[in-house]
């Protein structure tokens, strides 16, 4: 049987692939090319408004279209969808893993070719589309240039939803969880590519197409060393495919994020100075993260509030000036420095320190575990500051002299108390 196009007739020859909407076959030309082609064939729909049809339809339209303005994208030399049998013709190409698998391509080789996918990816995902099947078998080597196939699942918000309940989409061992559970939900699939090709990236790297499962960790088993792929530093690689295989699709980089820290990390191997300051770096987080300090410092004003407004409700304060009052609410002062608190315990009052550090102390507890001791050490606030309030501030050193005045204590009534300077204050 001769099919005909506008500008090809060929006969088909045996199948060389199938997927889950079609099948590839060679063909061949009349009169012949000296070009090698092939023919994808969609599995025979009932109808014209049929799901698979459909798709089929959607990816030729995305191929020519994104096709005509960027490389990096498998051309399509003619397509007939009229036909009972609808087929779209494209060049014979070598996959990726026939190209480079077993070859002892280095690091740099490698990340050359993903970058290049990287870059087409960005392409689509500036245009609107998703592509929701990146996977090593659709990338192909074509006239010496890696180039990305198989649109059968291609999405742009243009385009009618297609995906029917339930159905999951993409390839079982680097799709992103989302796209298993909710895919019907997601309006934007972009953050899915990620996920995808930040899975891609190890599977090329490591030529081991069964992928880790779940989210990267560099410390897993599965964990990339750069002693094996003689580089002095994997840190930039660690973090794209840690952050980009987060399962939060919100949490993941956009694509040209990813391809910056690619980039960013050959920038520092070609720096000695940097590479040098990336593995201190490295070392650093991971002491943090394998070993607890006896003692942890804060000294800003912002990071001292965070960690109190964090403790609100569980710990009472106490010290010299005040006993055991249970802290209800922390907030910025409007004098610069400080902090104004309230507790359940204290009356109505509002009580204004200036905090100059904050020690978490690691001791041993009953059982053996580790549990933090709070200390707060705060700083005189002096009358020339006091001035500047715009509410009436009593100092606590005075408030004994006032209540005999008042005959009552001046907590009671809501006022601003401003606290000595003090140091270990503690929490209980």
């Amino acid at each position: 049987m001769t099919f005909k196009g506008l500008s090809l007739n060929f006969t088909r020859g045996n199948v060389i692939g199938r997927g889950g909407n079609g099948a590839v076959f060679q063909i061949v030309c009349k009169p012949p090319r000296e070009q090698s082609l092939v023919a994808k064939f969609l599995k025979k729909p009932r109808t014209t408004r049929d799901h698979n049809f459909q798709r089929f339809e959607k990816e030729v339209q995305a191929m020519v279209e994104l096709g005509g303005k960027y490389g990096g994208i498998m051309p399509i030399f003619d397509y007939n969808l009229s036909s009972n049998d609808p087929w779209y013709v494209m060049p014979l190409a070598i996959p990726l893993k026939q190209h480079l698998f077993g070859r002892k391509a280095n690091i740099m080789e490698k990340m050359d070719i993903l970058t290049e996918v990287g870059k087409t990816l960005q392409n689509l995902h500036n245009e609107g589309y998703s592509h929701r099947d990146i996977k090593l078998d659709n990338i192909l080597m074509y006239n010496n240039r890696v180039v990305l196939s198989d649109f059968g699942l291609v999405r742009h918000p243009d385009f009618e939803r297609l995906t029917r309940k339930g159905e999951k989409v993409g390839p079982w061992n680097t799709i992103a969880p989302e796209m298993k559970r909710f895919v019907r939900e997601i309006d934007d699939h972009r953050p899915a590519d990620v996920y995808s090709f930040a899975k891609l990236i190890w599977i090329v790297l490591t030529e081991d197409e069964y992928c880790f499962d779940g989210q990267y960790e560099k410390v897993k088993s599965f964990g990339l060393k750069h002693s094996e792929f003689n580089v002095e530093t994997l840190e930039c690689v660690h973090q794209v495919l840690e952050l980009s295989t987060d399962p939060i699709m919100s949490r993941r980089p956009i694509i040209s994020r990813v391809l910056d820290e690619l980039e960013r990390w050959r920038y520092i191997l070609g720096d000695k100075r940097l590479v040098v300051q990336e593995q201190r770096k490295t070392v650093r987080n991971e002491i943090r993260r394998e070993l607890t300090p006896d003692d942890e410092y804060y000294l800003g004003l912002d990071s001292i509030r965070v960690i109190l407004e964090k403790l609100l409700g569980l710990y009472s304060l106490n010290s010299k000036q005040i006993k055991n009052i249970p802290i209800s609410t922390c907030k910025p002062s409007q004098l610069p420095g400080c902090l104004e608190i309230s507790g359940t315990g204290g009356g109505n009052s509002i009580y204004l320190i200036k905090p100059e550090k904050l020690t978490v102390k690691n001791v041993s507890g009953n059982d053996g575990e580790l549990e933090p001791k709070y200390l707060l050490d705060i700083g005189k606030i002096e009358d020339e500051e006091l001035e500047q309030m715009k509410e009436i501030v009593i100092k606590l050193e005075d408030m004994s002299y006032l209540d005999t005045i008042f005959g009552n204590s001046i907590e009671e009534q809501g006022k601003i108390i401003a606290l000595s300077g003090e140091k270990d204050i503690t929490f209980a």
